[in-house]
């Protein structure tokens, strides 16, 4: 009885000894936080310039949430720090900011070619990012980018999001999140690819602003284009590559999931498919430094969509060819043109080929990081393409 009795007071001085901590961490009740939905740095005039776009929903209470509003708030900073500049950035009611739930970071073409490790090593030690952040850079300001002038969204920066979702879907935007973009730079021989996206005015039709007007006219709308991806080599900015050229990359690399392609059969008529599903096998062939192929088979599922022959036809497999062999010539010209621009001409490897040697080869780690990157123009590729139709 008198050992119950003894654990029944421990058990109840535990309890009000653990009542008494409050934690080892300053903690800040949600009212306290001011919550961050993208982050734009730009390096202008030898300083460092943030700008913060924080979520300020408009309503509350019994009031709903004004959908018609930007409900957002873009805040601007400078320092000679990334870290002076967004603390700079504060919000103006003088809440916390809260940057776990930023799902956008723009960075500015002037900083990108100014070099890029201080972005690299503020963001993965000093903010507390999610690892799914998606990483851009502006072909200008990243503040233009971030900005209540952009047209679309409930928040300025779901427009971004939504280009995102769009062509990523599609198969024609790299998808490159905050911990793959900390990885290119600490990996000595694999380059960056960044999606690469500018502002760009159009007028109440949708059309581009050619830039010639007379008389009044009603005000442009300001939103975004995506134009392709920014080569990064050495922390810096270097080439760029189109869209075509783009796709190209994501097929060598196996990360096409579905899009769609158009072109034309040999008997001149218009033919577009879905490609719903895409598989891409790399085999490494090392047989010396002078001596290395990648041996790439793609193997597409189509689904035809403005191209009906008759049911004869489809039983004809001399027919099936003639289609398949118009999607693979795109697909073929597509990668060719990508593997020139990154392999030959730019030594810029992106598509992660050097860590599939260092894979199938782990003794050849030591030489990759030192060699690597002046041994891509003599790398060869053979490509092979099958369709097979539902």
């Amino acid at each position: 009885m008198r050992s119950k009795s003894k654990t029944t007071i421990l058990f109840l001085a535990l309890i009000l000894v653990l009542c008494g901590f409050s934690g080892c961490a300053q903690t800040n009740t949600i009212n306290r936080r001011a919550i961050v939905q993208a982050i734009g740095l730009d390096w202008e005039d030898g300083k460092y310039v943030a700008t913060l776009e924080y979520f300020t929903p408009k309503g509350g209470g019994e009031q709903p949430i004004d959908l018609t509003s930007t409900n957002s708030d873009i805040v601007k900073g400078e320092g000679i720090t990334i870290g002076n500049a967004i603390d700079s950035a504060t919000y103006p009611k003088g809440k916390i900011p809260f940057y776990a739930q930023s799902s956008v970071m723009v960075i500015g073409r002037e900083l990108a070619e100014t070099g890029m490790d201080k972005v690299v090593d503020f963001i993965n030690f000093d903010i507390d990012f999610q690892v799914n952040t998606e990483i851009f850079i502006a072909d200008g300001k990243a503040s233009e980018i971030i900005s209540k002038d952009v047209d679309l969204g409930v928040l300025p920066g779901e427009t971004i999001e939504r280009i995102h979702e769009v062509y990523t879907t599609n198969g024609m935007m790299l998808d490159v999140e905050y911990y793959q973009f900390v990885n290119y730079f600490y990996n000595p021989f694999l380059a960056a690819g960044i999606p690469l996206i500018d502002t760009v005015a159009k007028d109440v039709d949708g059309q581009k602003e050619s830039g010639s007007s007379s008389g009044k006219e009603a005000e442009p709308q300001k939103t975004l284009e995506y134009l392709g991806t920014q080569v990064v080599k050495g922390k810096k900015a270097t080439g760029r590559l189109s869209l075509d050229q783009t796709r190209g990359v994501l097929f060598l690399s196996d990360a096409v999931n579905a899009t769609n392609v158009d072109t034309v059969l040999p008997n001149g008529e218009p033919l577009a498919v879905n490609i719903v599903l895409s598989e891409t096998i790399v085999n490494p062939v090392y047989n010396g430094p002078d001596d290395i192929l990648f041996d790439i088979r793609i193997n597409n599922v189509i689904n035809l969509r403005e191209y009906h022959p008759q049911s004869s036809q489809l039983k004809n497999e001399e027919e099936l060819k003639k289609i398949g062999d118009a999607v693979s010539k795109v697909i073929r010209e597509e990668c060719e043109s990508a593997w020139n621009a990154l392999m030959n001409e730019q030594q810029a490897d992106i598509l992660g080929y050097g860590n599939r040697l260092r894979s199938a080869y782990p003794g050849l780690t030591d030489w990759l990081e030192n060699n690597w990157e002046n041994y891509l123009p003599s790398v060869k590729y053979n490509l092979t393409i099958s369709n097979r139709f539902e």
